[in-house]
């Protein structure tokens, strides 16, 4: 079992019975039409779903690596009862086993691990001719509460998934839950998932790509699709002004990245609100300067030297080609591939310049909602696998920190980031195990720094520019739930579990109905007796989530240090990309 994929997904399988129950349609398969066709979709468990909607043509030959292209209208009858396939896709690289895959895999071995041995196998199931996942993959669901008239004018949902911008799908996840209990809340919503391209077939870069007018690729993908529904949502019973745009990890960038494309305006009007789920946008480069992996990748399919030039040969492989020299650049599970092989970046048009630098200058859309939150220990499973067998002493830590995170910062910047985060294992991540979980003097040290630099700094730097500007409807969250595993604590998308429903306790009603009134009402405070969710203003204040309470807390973790790696940020130095 792939121990990253199955633990970043999170128990998707939790979904399956659902999906599985919803893919079939039957004598009372639900229908709209729209335009000069009609779509059949499936009905079960309350929610009528339509599937892999077309909204881009097929990103093959010339249109490969470009920006996509908008949907032919449909017509005739469509029986979308059947998910489409994933983008094709990057494969996670399983680390060599080692003590500390070895202790995390014990746990969840002592669980009931056919519901992970059905994920695993869902998720990687070849498609195509035995190949996993298409080109032709610009497709959307919809899912709606039953019975849903076409005026019901319905808050949307619209999920992008994470996955690094290397892989990822948007059948992962089922909404029944949510969609179930937005209903029982009395604010039902209808839920919309779409693919984007990942990996090389969406972000590479290089200066080709600039030349081409192209680059951020599946970002371009994602308004594409926010597009669609600003101009189909209503067919559905949705409406179209209440959209909010929803992402987890790189889902959560993409969200983020969003509010400042084009200098705020590319994407106005199409959402309302955005919900990022451990993922803030910060520190792009340049699409141009991004060179080494589309030389990785010509080199590898002999496109080096093509007469007419290294684009035209890639576009003109098969897609199984490209494939093989797309895995030969280090990616996620790698000792460096911490930092992303497929980054988004500046490419001058959808993205004009950082984003630092676009929202510190109020370029972003103002007139947005958000919530945007982490979890307490989002260094740990990027961490633990790859990096910190490899990373034992203070020789190794000072090495990964110089040859992966900040490749570039001085000796004199790195005493002071040693000195921020110490060879001191109890001060590390899971944060207040003391010395548990500390399988070398490093492992919690590497997880601190880098769940602080991915994502804790970059997430209270864009909130503390945000509300400047935006003071009313801005929140965040701090979730420190799922503390099951010694080692990894409340890890990167281990919040999925509960936002999903996949299991049944107090924080999947937590989380879930405040997601719920926020995308109804731009307010996360359903009114059920929960603790009041304060704006995040001057005072800084979060709603933080454990299994047994909800409490309000200042964000105030470590701020000296995450402000010392801010500073590195702004004068350039520092992971130009994250998961």
């Amino acid at each position: 079992m792939l121990l990253l994929r199955s633990l970043s997904l999170l128990l998707v399988v939790s979904a399956c019975p659902a999906l599985s129950a919803s893919l079939g349609p039957n004598s009372n398969s639900p229908s709209i039409s729209l335009g000069q066709a009609t779509v059949v979709g499936s009905s079960a468990n309350g929610i009528e779903s339509f599937r892999a909607l077309r909204y881009g043509k097929a990103p093959v030959g010339k249109l490969r690596f470009m920006p996509p292209v908008k949907a032919d209208a449909p017509t005739g009858v469509l029986q979308a009862t059947q998910n489409p396939p994933s983008c094709r896709q990057m494969p996670l690289i399983q680390p060599p086993a080692n003590p500390y895959t070895d202790a995390i895999n014990k746990f969840f071995n002592s669980q009931n691990d056919s519901a992970f041995a059905q994920a695993f196998a869902r998720l990687n199931a070849p498609t195509n001719g035995g190949q996993r996942g298409s080109e032709d993959c610009l497709f959307l669901n919809v899912h709606r509460p039953a019975g849903t008239k076409r005026d019901a004018k319905l808050p949307v949902l619209f999920w992008m998934y994470g996955g690094g911008f290397q892989f990822g799908s948007l059948d992962i996840y089922e909404p029944t839950s949510l969609i179930q209990r937005s209903v029982s809340q009395k604010q039902p919503l209808i839920y919309v998932s779409i693919n984007y391209r990942v990996a090389a077939y969406g972000f590479l870069g290089g200066p080709e790509i600039k030349s081409a007018g192209s680059g951020n690729m599946g970002l371009r993908d994602q308004r594409l699709a926010m597009e669609w529904v600003h101009d189909n949502i209503a067919a559905f019973g949705g409406d179209p002004s209440k959209v909010t745009i929803w992402g987890e990890s790189a889902g959560a960038i993409s969200a983020g990245l969003h509010l400042v494309s084009r200098g705020q305006t590319s994407s106005k009007g199409l959402y309302r609100a955005a919900i990022m789920e451990s993922g803030s946008p910060y520190g792009l480069a340049k699409t141009e300067d991004v060179t080494r992996p589309i030389a990785v990748l010509s080199g590898a399919a002999g496109c080096n030297s093509a007469p007419a030039g290294r684009l035209a040969c890639l576009q003109a492989l098969s897609a199984d080609a490209l494939d093989n020299a797309m895995n030969q650049v280090p990616g996620l599970g790698t000792w460096s591939g911490v930092t992303l092989a497929w980054p988004p970046t500046v490419d001058g048009d959808f993205i004009p310049d950082t984003p630092d630098n676009l929202v510190a200058q109020g370029k972003f859309n103002q007139d947005v909602a958000i919530i945007n939150g982490d979890n307490e220990d989002e260094g740990t499973i990027l961490t633990t696998p790859a990096v910190t067998p490899n990373t034992t002493d203070d020789a190794g830590f000072k090495r990964w920190v110089q040859e992966v995170l900040y490749t570039d910062v001085s000796e004199a910047d790195y005493q002071q980031l040693a000195k921020y985060y110490p060879n001191n294992p109890a001060d590390g991540s899971p944060y207040g195990t003391g010395l548990y979980g500390a399988l070398s003097s490093q492992n919690k040290r590497v997880a601190s720094i880098f769940g602080d630099a991915t994502f804790q700094a970059p997430r209270k730097r864009l909130l503390k520019e945000v509300q400047k500007y935006q003071p009313r409807n801005t929140f965040s969250y701090n979730f420190r739930g799922f503390k099951y595993v010694f080692l990894i604590g409340s890890f990167h998308a281990s919040e999925l579990l509960y936002t999903y429903g996949f299991v049944n306790t107090r924080l999947t009603e937590e989380f879930q109905s405040r997601f719920i009134a926020f995308v109804s009402t731009l307010n996360p405070n359903f009114n059920n007796g929960q603790l009041a969710w304060p704006v995040y203003g001057q005072d800084r204040k979060v709603l933080t989530l454990d299994e047994l309470t909800t409490t309000v807390q200042p964000d105030n973790q470590r701020d000296e240090p995450q402000a010392f790696l801010g500073s590195l940020a702004f004068r350039g130095i520092g992971p130009k990309y994250r998961i």
